[in-house]
């Protein structure tokens, strides 16, 4: 299954955290979700939905694969 075109901001906050990330959090200009040392940011509320390239380079840069991201909360 590939990754949804347009995603949420509440269907992306849900998934960070049933993969384990605390967040929204906040110090400075962007919002970021936490892991131990992974902090990806994130975008602003105003900015969402995200189209799917937007997501994969949070994702990259999260560390999650796009498999753990679909299986997220299912």
């Amino acid at each position: 299954m590939p990754l949804p075109r347009l995603t949420t901001e509440s269907e992306f906050l849900t998934r960070f955290q049933a993969l384990g990330y605390e967040g929204p959090k906040q110090r400075g200009p962007h919002p970021f979700m936490q892991k131990g040392k992974h902090k990806p940011s994130i975008p602003n509320s105003h900015d969402f939905p995200i189209f799917v390239g937007k997501l994969r380079r949070i994702l990259r840069r999260a560390g999650i694969s796009e498999e753990d991201w679909i299986n997220a909360s299912q």
